[in-house]
């Protein structure tokens, strides 16, 4: 199911932030966030009249790409990302960050005369 505020977030930052105008290109960078998000961002940029143009990434597969670059290759790099951004009117980036593990509750009985994790104790 997806998060409610999702399309509140995408048309707050199509609509206000951005400003952008109907037939106006934008780049959205999504790296790590969820897809749901990204599907509404794209919705909002159409509704507004606007082209979405999508770049997803993962911060792993980043991080390992540039463990293995050179001068070379990061010219390259940057040669790609500063044509595409050349082409677009507006640019939106959205970096999230992936859960790694569900947060801890503590049961009562557990619980010491410090305040833990659960807000309880």
């Amino acid at each position: 199911m997806t998060d409610p505020r999702y399309p509140k977030l995408a048309k707050l930052l199509v609509n206000y932030s951005t400003g952008l105008h109907k037939g106006d290109r934008v780049l959205l960078d999504m790296i790590d966030t969820p897809d749901e998000f990204s599907v509404a961002l794209m919705r909002a940029v159409r509704a507004a009249g606007g082209i979405p143009l999508i770049e997803v990434r993962h911060n792993r597969i980043t991080r390992e790409m540039q463990r293995g670059t050179n001068l070379k290759h990061a010219a390259l790099v940057r040669d790609l990302e500063l044509f595409r951004m050349k082409k677009v009117q507006a640019y939106i980036a959205v970096r999230g960050s992936p859960m790694r593990a569900k947060p801890r509750t503590c049961p009562a009985r557990s619980c010491r005369s410090t305040p833990g994790p659960c807000g309880r104790c």
